[in-house]
């Protein structure tokens, strides 16, 4: 006895197509997170100037906007556009870059003028928060270590 074939549906190859569809997504997904790894990040050299001309304890914050870097002065947005970072001339004299980039939820990190009052809890303690958020009111010191907020990390370095 011979067992009579079942005839093929337009069900059946419609489930076929889909199938093969989804699997072609996964793919070309899978493909794209691989090779955005792959691809080098674009590194850019920006010159500052000598560095005699940050003093000592000073906050400068500068801008890369379209291939342009920009001084920036007076009060930074919340996402301010562009590359924004930080140079920092620690009082004893090394110099570091950092993002003003919030480590937790992405706003734009903001340098406190020398000599500005101090959050609450910070008074008498003998440390100095530099530099805060306006969105969650995360604290940094100079070096961008953290000092109070729901930050994960410290503020990120540029090399």
């Amino acid at each position: 006895m011979t067992a009579q074939a079942q005839p093929l549906t337009r069900t059946y190859y419609l489930r076929r197509a889909l199938f093969g569809l989804m699997l072609l997504l996964v793919l070309v997904a899978a493909l794209v997170g691989v090779l955005s790894f792959a691809t080098p990040v674009e590194t850019r050299v920006v010159s500052l100037g000598a560095i005699d001309r940050f003093a000592p304890g000073t906050v400068t914050t500068y801008a890369v906007r379209e291939g342009r870097l920009l001084e920036l002065t007076g009060t930074l947005r919340d996402r301010e556009p562009g590359v924004v970072f930080h140079v920092v001339r620690l009082p004893n004299g090394e110099l570091l870059v950092l993002s003003a980039k919030d480590p937790h939820l992405g706003c734009t990190v903001v340098a406190s003028p020398a000599g500005s009052p101090q959050p609450k809890g910070f008074e008498g303690s003998g440390i100095v928060a530099r530099f805060h958020t306006p969105c969650h009111g995360e604290q940094y010191d100079l070096a961008g270590r953290r000092l109070f907020g729901p930050q994960p990390r410290d503020l990120d370095r540029y090399a």
